[in-house]
């Protein structure tokens, strides 16, 4: 939970979970868009029962045909923190097939939030990556994940974040940004059950 903690507190001292820039108070703002039928259903899921049926339904292809330009997805961290417990019990029952299911969960959502695009959803995605590399690292099962959304070497992780975040991505502070890539490339370490390096060069800013 520290390395958790430690990525969350990171993200908000950056800016990246709270905003940096609100319109002081009295200023006029425009209505913000409607929510686009995926952070409608998002909304109301509060475990990891109805983010099961929601995942097994989600279009790909089709999720954002609604969103508007820098969409957030609502924060859904009962239902992923859901999917921890449940892998850590199915763990203690050797249900080994049950574990790679719940993470597999955990990495399918956080998919969702990366390839709806945007800063905001990409850290998101990331952030419920952090929680499953650790759970699965703290379980014994790094490298025994099985699941497509988990790439085939750390390479493609980091091209995943860099595309899905866009222009965005100039916009944060370089040791945030170094901080976030730090952070995918040990969680990819830990579901894979690679060891983790770092060198400063290994950073994309």
């Amino acid at each position: 939970m520290k390395a958790l903690l430690t990525v969350t507190a990171v993200l908000v001292s950056c800016g990246f979970a709270l905003g940096e820039h609100k319109a002081p108070e009295g200023f006029h703002r425009d209505p913000a868009p409607p929510s686009s039928s995926v952070s409608q259903a998002l909304l109301w899921i509060a475990d990891a029962r109805k983010m099961d049926q929601f995942l097994t339904g989600v279009d790909w292809e089709t999720m954002r045909y609604d969103s508007y330009p820098g969409e957030r997805l609502p924060d859904t961290r009962s239902a992923w923190h859901d999917y921890a417990r449940q892998a850590e019990s199915s763990a203690t029952r050797g249900d080994d097939a049950a574990v790679n299911d719940r993470i597999g969960q955990m990495l399918k959502l956080a998919a969702l939030y990366q390839q709806f695009g945007g800063l905001q959803n990409v850290v998101k995605g990331e952030e419920i990556r952090a929680l499953a590399a650790q759970t699965a690292q703290s379980l014994g099962y790094g490298g025994l994940i099985h699941s497509p959304y988990l790439e085939p070497n750390v390479a493609e992780c980091i091209a995943s974040i860099e595309r899905q975040t866009g222009a965005e991505n100039t916009e944060v502070r370089p040791v945030c940004w170094r901080h976030l890539i730090q952070t995918a490339r040990q969680s990819y370490a830990r579901l894979s059950g690679q060891s983790f390096d770092s060198p400063a060069d290994n950073f994309s800013r």
